[in-house]
């Protein structure tokens, strides 16, 4: 899907720890947009299909998008004069939220429709795992992971599931949930 025209629906929204600009995800559009927050100016790329979710990298030069109407997450390059996308990481289906670690080596993305969340090595760009949040083995899908976020040290993390209403806990550092 190209990008931008129309409306494009800011969804997920994110600003740089500089303060100076923010980073949106322009769902209907199928854009990022990077706002200039001491002028107002906006600077819009073409990005996956329905972005619905931003998170900055540690140094906010890097913008992970989720792209919920797929199964991927673009990597876009905030630096630049023009936010422009370098990469993109495919993840479980419909992916929505997420999160960085304290340390920023590694995003946790929730896949809505795969009752999954993928742990992403942002160094290297790639999955390095994908943590199961089905009820039980073998269960249709329908947990929906929706939410998630980190304790202060990054060792748990709370997951939100929407279809079994109910918060998931994982225990990062011993792989159980």
């Amino acid at each position: 899907p190209g990008g931008v025209s129309g409306r494009p629906a800011p969804a997920g929204l994110e600003g740089t720890p500089a303060g100076k600009d923010s980073a949106a995800a322009d769902q209907l559009g199928n854009a990022v947009t990077l706002v200039d927050t001491a002028t107002g100016m906006s600077q819009t790329v073409a990005a996956g299909h329905r972005p619905v979710w931003v998170t900055l990298s540690k140094g906010g030069q890097t913008a992970y998008v989720s792209n919920q109407g797929g199964d991927s997450v673009d990597v876009v390059d905030v630096s630049a004069p023009a936010p422009i996308v370098t990469g993109q990481i495919k993840v479980g289906l419909h992916p929505n939220k997420s999160v960085l670690s304290p340390d920023g080596k590694t995003l946790y993305v929730a896949n809505g429709d795969a009752d999954s969340v993928s742990q992403i090595d942002v160094a290297d760009a790639t999955v390095t795992r994908t943590l199961s949040l089905s009820p039980y083995k073998n269960a249709p899908v329908g947990s929906n992971t929706t939410g998630l976020a980190l304790d202060g040290g990054g060792k748990q993390l709370f997951v939100t599931n929407s279809g079994t209403t109910s918060v998931s806990v994982d225990d990062l550092e011993n792989d159980k949930n």
